[in-house]
């Protein structure tokens, strides 16, 4: 389990960034990651990816999560914002 956890991470590398009020990353598998919405409220989750990739936005519903396929090797979580 744990050998199959290592992994995960080492295929997508989630930077701290920003502590957020209501998103969050969380392991979603290899090549996938999740965005957690704490939030009773509709946010919209800003990520940056890379250069040559961008800024990405999703919007996620009120407690809630979405899972969505990892753009790049590594991802930052820089914002959120009402949807």
């Amino acid at each position: 389990m744990q050998e199959n956890k290592n992994k995960q991470e080492e295929a997508f590398t989630v930077k701290a960034g920003l502590q957020l009020r209501c998103l969050s990353f969380f392991s979603a598998g290899v090549g996938r990651v999740g965005i957690r919405n704490n939030c009773a409220h509709c946010m919209t989750a800003v990520v940056y990816w890379t250069p040559t990739v961008g800024t990405r936005r999703y919007n996620i519903q009120g407690n809630s999560h979405i899972v969505i396929e990892s753009e790049s090797q590594t991802g930052q979580l820089i914002g959120e914002e009402e949807c």
